[in-house]
């Protein structure tokens, strides 16, 4: 009604324009994320051990691969 986010609110909106739902219903990359997969050379993640699971499925998406193939960079605590 106040027409205001919090960051909660910009998560979830972040995730409803980089994924959609395939028949089974699981998340797939949007044309969006796919589109920033191509552009991102690296991605870098630093404080991991402070994501919770809206932004680690941000991440998934706009990542390519996974593992030693993948172009993903994380730091954090163990």
């Amino acid at each position: 009604e106040k027409g205001i986010v919090d960051f909660s609110d910009l998560e979830h909106f972040c995730l409803d324009i980089l994924a959609k739902k395939n028949e089974d219903g699981a998340l797939i990359p949007s044309e969006a994320a796919k589109a920033y997969r191509q552009q991102f050379k690296e991605v870098l993640i630093d404080e991991y051990q402070d994501c919770n699971m809206v932004q680690e499925t941000i991440m998934n998406l706009v990542a390519k691969g996974a593992g030693f193939d993948g172009n993903r960079f994380m730091v954090g605590d163990v």
